[in-house]
């Protein structure tokens, strides 16, 4: 997300504490077919865009790996520029459902199809211009409602997703970071078109996901205490740190404090014994990606 806003952002962009991922790295990759002057030194990302207006065509396909977040979440500010682009994935990619991006993004007037049935690859046609829409969420997901935040971010009129769960609100954060016109009441997004402005630098917050692995397998081994420092406890996404002290886990919060509009906190973890707790309906959104460590312990 970082990278995408500081994508779509006219100026220099510094985003200190990225994760030296898989993910990452073909967002940068991406950027750099789009036009953008990209580095890394020292850990710490830089970026050089000449904001959205500025974009070029890319010269090939843009490869996302394994990434459905890099992917949805650039197929809608794509949908809205007046280039061809073409969206690729490994092959565990290429399998994943695109239609729930897809369909709303038809209904603001962008020209996008997945060229196998449902699945990527995804392709993209110039845009004559997108309209905003209100668009109540069937399904809650953080990647569709991020897709369509970012294509209205570039469309005439005011955008509106509405949720029946509160998903992850990473997008809609750093959105507000850099300048974008978009609030949220009761469940329902609003956004409209927004010229953004680069803050100059961010940092990104430990991944909570990434964490979570460390976790589990401290809280389930014998004898065992680590320390996580500055893991995002964003309230949208720390549901399974919540059901874990449900479960009697011995987890201690400490050090609270924000990088820019997200919560960090260093995590102190012991061996535990775990009870069995019941997860609602509710939370599953905020959980979707960890859900196998909780089968696991």
């Amino acid at each position: 997300r970082a990278i995408l806003f500081g994508l779509l952002s006219k100026g220099k962009t510094q985003i200190l504490g990225s994760q030296n991922s898989e993910d990452v790295l073909n967002s940068l990759k991406v950027a750099r077919l789009l036009g953008i002057e990209t580095k890394i030194k020292n850990s710490v990302v830089y970026l050089d865009s000449p904001g959205l207006e500025g974009l070029s065509t890319p010269e090939k396909d843009l490869y996302f790996g394994n990434s459905g977040t890099g992917m949805r979440l650039f197929a809608g500010f794509l949908s809205s520029l007046k280039f061809e682009s073409v969206l690729t994935g490994d092959a565990s990619l290429s399998c994943r459902p695109m239609m729930r991006i897809i369909d709303p993004l038809k209904k603001m007037g962008a020209k996008i199809s997945a060229t196998n049935k449902e699945n990527p690859p995804l392709k993209i046609s110039p845009s004559s211009g997108l309209k905003g829409i209100n668009y109540k969420m069937p399904i809650s997901s953080a990647q569709v409602k991020s897709s369509i935040l970012l294509a209205g971010l570039n469309a005439n009129g005011k955008t509106q997703v509405q949720e029946k769960y509160q998903t992850r609100d990473h997008t809609e954060r750093m959105m507000k970071t850099f300048g974008a016109n978009i609030s949220s009441t009761n469940g329902i997004i609003e956004i409209e078109r927004s010229d953004l402005k680069t803050p100059g630098q961010i940092e990104v917050p430990g991944d909570f996901s990434s964490a979570a692995f460390f976790i589990s397998a401290c809280l389930i081994s014998t004898n065992s205490e680590i320390m996580i420092k500055n893991v995002g406890v964003n309230k949208t996404r720390k549901a399974f740190l919540d059901c874990l002290l449900d479960m009697n886990a011995k987890i201690d919060v400490t050090n609270i404090k924000q990088l820019g509009t997200e919560d960090v906190a260093d995590l102190i973890i012991k061996s535990s014994n775990l009870l069995p707790v019941k997860i609602k309906e509710s939370i599953i959104p905020n959980l979707i990606d960890v859900l196998p460590l909780f089968f696991l312990i």
